[in-house]
């Protein structure tokens, strides 16, 4: 399949700085997408930034779409996470992809907020690849330097369905009707 994919930051061309947007391993899910900044940029515990990738992408096709997704190494180990938990990437849309940040960290008590954290993890300000930079003391209750560069967020491409209703007045019976959450059973 073939994205158009438009570079907005030289950085992010081939043999770039930061290089275009890429697969991390032949079995990788999804692309990489990198933080198109100036300068570090630190986010706070607790607060959202939205970044720039420094690309555009035209799907074009309505029987796709591209779902942005966090990394799963910066949400466990440093609480970076999506402030819009998944971004949708429509087939028409051509503008710059942004990601929004979120640290869902919490500030510690000596900040003046709850610190109710389990301590899994430390603030590193690296792009979450190794543990060696700025420490703070302990797991989600801390501030996370993103660096110009660093991966950030993944891109998914999916394919849609759109969907036809049939209005009717009622539906076929099934075992679990309507049962609301939980209803398949315990957990």
């Amino acid at each position: 399949m073939k994205i158009a994919l438009k570079i907005l930051d030289p950085r992010m061309r081939a043999g770039g700085e930061f290089g275009m947007p890429q697969y991390a391993s032949k079995g990788a899910a999804g692309l990489d997408l990198r933080a198109c900044i100036d300068a570090p940029l630190t986010v706070r515990a607790g607060a959202t930034e939205l970044l720039p990738t420094g690309v555009a992408i035209h799907i074009q096709d309505p029987r796709y779409a591209a779902l942005i997704l966090p990394r799963s190494g910066l949400g466990h180990k440093h609480g970076i996470v999506l402030g819009n938990l998944t971004g949708l990437i429509d087939s028409d849309y051509q503008g710059q992809l942004f990601v929004s940040c979120w640290n869902r960290g919490r500030r510690n008590d000596r900040d003046g907020y709850d610190n109710s954290g389990d301590g899994r993890g430390d603030n590193n300000g690296d792009n979450g690849d190794s543990d060696s930079g700025d420490s703070c003391d302990g797991g989600d209750s801390c501030d996370y330097t993103i660096h110009p560069g660093d991966r950030i967020a993944q891109m998914l491409i999916v394919p849609v369905a759109h969907a036809e209703f049939e209005v009717v007045e009622s539906f076929e019976k099934t075992p679990r009707g309507a049962g609301g959450f939980g209803s398949t059973g315990s957990g």
